[in-house]
Order: structure tokens, then sequence, then C-alpha cells
């Protein structure tokens, strides 16, 4: 059994009246004055004023000294700092374009609804494991919290996000996706991302409107290992077959290669499949180097569909038939999120899952 922790008092009082501030005060009203707040509290005034600097500190009060004044509520959103938080090792060369793209078009769409907010790249250290990479992040540093207004993440935060809540920085979440025939995951809330079953339904329809009878899935590999029966059961309801030897599930980190080593593989079997979807367009690109260097013809002999980020081409001679997600239409919708949670920073709001588009090319 572990004792609790025991906030200091001043600590309680500040917490306190953050919720009060959120919730009942304009920018420019006035606080109850420090003996009406010690009274109110039964503390002295010390404790009381120790309270006040914390939120003074954070950017949500201003103490004016002279008569008639006091505690100035700030409008702390009128300027300040968006962190993206976003793993060294997806920024590295031959990482997915995905997240420097949606970082860079973040950081567009923070300017352009306020010229006075800024957003900011917070990596911390390059390292395998999680919890030491959030261990390694600086959001909870003084300096840095006092600035920061919100958070958009590519990754969970952990404990982390309650002490944020707790100082009244709202959190979004990228790049979240739902696999389940469109239906968004129960309690899910301040998260944009795209609609993986838009993905997978609209290329196997186009396989089977193709001709395919029998496919093969290459995929990013998930910690749940739901991502390939779900494609299985939506290839089953467009009449495809799907072998388990034709699926390959490749590692994040390694997904060129990945995808090279899964190809070549597939085009020795005996059996193949006439039909290919790749789920990832960091594989596909592992995929078409080793179909170029077998001399696979596609789509004569392989009809290939497969994921893009728009505005990103594929290295082959055709156009590759893909799905494509915006990471700009993304940025500007977390952003406009972002907004509606710090006018309410108590509040949530319901998750968005963006559509793709469907871009005919001339390998399937």
């Amino acid at each position: 059994m572990t004792a609790s922790v025991r906030l200091p008092i001043y600590r309680t009082i500040a917490s306190s009246l953050r919720e009060e501030i959120a919730t009942r005060y304009e920018p420019g009203e006035l606080l109850p004055s420090e003996n009406a707040l010690a009274e109110r509290f039964h503390v002295n005034r010390l404790t009381l004023r120790q309270a006040v600097e914390l939120l003074e500190r954070d950017g949500l009060v201003r103490r004016e000294r002279g008569r008639g004044r006091g505690t100035v509520v700030l409008d702390r959103n009128a300027e300040g700092e968006f962190a993206v938080v976003v793993q060294p090792q997806r920024l590295c060369p031959g990482a997915a374009p995905y997240y420097s793209l949606t970082g860079t078009a973040l950081s567009d769409a923070v300017s352009a609804c306020n010229q006075r907010w800024t957003a900011k790249l917070h990596v911390g250290r390059l390292t395998d494991d999680d919890a030491a990479h959030l261990a390694s992040l600086d959001l909870l540093d003084v300096q840095v919290l006092s600035r920061l207004r919100g958070v958009f993440t590519f990754h969970e935060l952990g404990s982390m996000q309650a002490r944020l809540t707790e100082a009244l920085v709202p959190v979004v979440f990228m790049g979240t996706t739902v696999e389940n025939e469109g239906a968004h995951a129960a309690g899910e809330a301040n998260r944009v991302g795209f609609d993986l079953f838009f993905l997978y339904n609209n290329l196997l329809r186009h396989l089977r409107q193709a001709g395919c009878r029998r496919i093969g899935v290459f995929s990013l590999r998930d910690r749940e290992g739901l991502r390939v029966p779900r494609i299985r059961k939506i290839a089953a309801t467009h009449g495809l077959s799907l072998k388990s030897e034709w699926v390959a599930e490749a590692n994040e980190r390694r997904a060129e290669l990945d995808g090279y080593e899964s190809f070549l593989r597939l085009w020795n079997t005996g059996a193949r499949p006439d039909g290919l979807m790749v789920t990832d367009d960091t594989i596909c690109c592992g995929v078409l180097r080793a179909a170029l260097q077998c001399g696979v013809r596609l789509p004569e002999q392989l009809r290939l569909v497969s994921h893009a980020n728009r505005g990103v081409s594929f290295p082959y001679h055709k156009a590759v038939t893909r799905v494509e997600f915006d990471p700009t239409a993304q940025a500007r919708s977390a952003v406009g999120m972002m907004q509606q949670l710090l006018r309410h920073p108590r509040k949530s709001v319901p998750a968005i899952y963006l559509p793709g588009a469907l871009v005919e090319g001339a390998t399937a």
C-alpha cells in the first residue's frame, strides 16, 4: 500500500483558482483581493501570495499595484508557444515523410491563426523506449510551461497529459486512425486522424473492379494485431481472397527495407496474387524498388495500389494508384480543434477522422 503525496497548500489553492479562471473569469477581470482569498481558503496572506505567484508564473494573472487595482486575469492565449511532439527517429532521413510534412503544416496553420503564436518541435532524446522518450521531453519545465499554450502530439503522453491539463494546456493528438468500418472508438476525443477504413475499403474495391481475385497485403505492424484481420474481413466483402503467405507486416523504423525484402519473397513464391495493397507509402517505396529489380511489369503482371501523403510522389516511372491523405487538412483541423479547447480548456472536443481521396494511376 502506497501513501498518497499531499500537495503543499499553496499549490492546492493555485489549482482551485486555475479552475475558476478557466470557467468563471474573462480576461481583464480582477480576482478577489488577497485578504478576501486568504480568508476564504483559511490561510495567511503569505501562503495565498505563493499561490498567486504560481498563477502569475504560468501567465494566467498579473498583479497590478496601485489604488483600485489587484490581480488581473490575463488573456494568456493572446500570444504564446505551441509544442509539436514527435520522436526524433520520425524525422530522420528515410523516415516516413508524414511527420515532417504535418509538423510544417502545423507551424504554418498556427501562425496563420495568430501571428503572435509560434509552433516549436519538441523531439526529446533518441531512444527505443517510449517511457524514456517521454522522460526526456521538457514540456513540464517551468520556463517552457509558462509560455506553453497547447500541445500537438503524435505520441501518447502518459501521466504528463494530466499535468498539462492541470496547467490549462490543451493536448490535441495527431495521426490516430479508425480501422473498424468508420466507427469511432468510445470516448475518443481531442484527436485528429485519418480514416483507415476509407483507405482499405476503397483500395480493395478498386482491385476487385480491376479484375483481381487473389490479393496480397503489405502493412505496418500494429501492437494490437488487429489490422490484418480487419483487412481480411473487408477483402472478403469484396470477394477477394487473402492468403497468409501473401501478407507482410513491416517495422515502421525499417519500413522501406521491409517492403523491399517482403516483395522479393512474395515474387519468388510459386503461387502469386494478382493484386497487392500496400497501406504505407514508405513500404511502397521498397516494394517498387524490388519490383523494378525483378523486372515486374505493373499492372500487366501485378496490380498495385497504395497509400500516399498528398504532394509526395513515388520513385516510379508510372503514377501509382493510391488513396491520398492530406497532412495540411489535418493540421488545419487540429488547429481549429485547439482553438475550441483554448476557449474551454476543461472540456473535450469529439474526434475528427478525415477521409482520403482515391487517385487512379497506372499501376492498377
